[in-house]
């Protein structure tokens, strides 16, 4: 794949999309560095939410998570999507920026509420995050319980995530069951 996008781009050295896909192939072989740079080529060329949040996700990856942020931010700045918002939400909270996260997430989930991930994280940060003012275990119980309904509870990670949730809002035998 990344052979016949190079072959591509060699005729073709403005194209955005060329850009974007050979960095798509390059990221799915492991090369990240070109990959970053072709991602990068790509939002030179012709910004667009996708690529910035795939650009976002490598740097995440790959341990840059301010230069995550910046993408997230960048791919919000072009019109937000419920994908951008919980991207973003997901790169604050591991950058420890629990109050913005949760803003985030709540922006995702009144576009669509049944966004399992959103409502996963969200509950999440709600039941342990470290600054008790963003915590709240009552509305982690519910959004955690509706995601856990939403996947008839067969997901682990999100019945864990009910169970902090429980415990936070002092639901122990529940949160133990």
């Amino acid at each position: 794949a990344t052979d016949a996008a190079s072959a591509a781009l060699s005729g073709a050295p403005n194209r955005s999309d060329i850009h974007w896909r050979l960095g798509f192939a390059l990221a799915g072989e492991g090369k990240t560095r070109e990959a970053v740079q072709q991602y990068q080529a790509s939002l030179r060329i012709r910004p667009t939410s996708n690529c910035s949040l795939l650009l976002a996700e490598l740097l995440e990856q790959n341990g840059d998570r301010q230069g995550a942020l910046t993408n997230c931010l960048a791919a919000l700045a072009l019109g937000p999507t419920p994908v951008d918002r919980a991207k973003a939400g997901e790169v604050l909270a591991a950058l420890g920026r629990g109050a913005e996260a949760i803003n985030e997430y709540r922006q995702a989930l009144a576009l669509v509420p049944d966004l399992v991930p959103a409502l996963n994280n969200l509950a999440w940060i709600l039941a342990t995050d470290p600054d008790v003012r963003n915590r709240n275990g009552a509305e982690a119980v519910q959004l955690a319980k509706r995601a856990c309904a939403l996947t008839d509870y067969q997901t682990p990670v999100l019945i864990g995530t009910l169970a902090a949730s429980y415990a936070e809002a002092g639901r122990f035998q529940e949160a133990i069951a």
